[in-house]
């Protein structure tokens, strides 16, 4: 995930949109409002090389051996972001 800021445009279309792929965009309310079982997500700030504005999406439980019930809510996440998510163009 990265946060859109104006002078990233350029960089973040280069990262995120080609003939096969295509940004989506969530607003961080609607992030940190999905809540499952007590488990909230959250997204936080965290700068990488490529992108100044990189920010990761905490709280999906998982790992290398997730239990079960640790996939069933992760994949449940999964759905709650994607019903939220919608199709994103960089402003020009």
């Amino acid at each position: 995930m990265s946060i859109e800021r104006r002078e990233l445009i350029d960089l973040h279309r280069l990262k995120y949109e080609s003939e096969k792929t295509c940004a989506a965009f969530l607003a961080v309310e609607t992030v940190r409002g999905i809540a499952l079982e007590g488990r909230m997500l959250c997204a936080v700030w965290a700068p990488e090389p490529d992108d100044p504005a990189h920010t990761l999406l905490v709280g999906i439980p998982g790992g290398a051996n997730p239990s079960d019930e640790e996939r069933r809510i992760a994949e449940r996440f999964a759905e709650l972001l994607g019903q939220a998510a919608h199709s994103h163009s960089f402003l020009s």
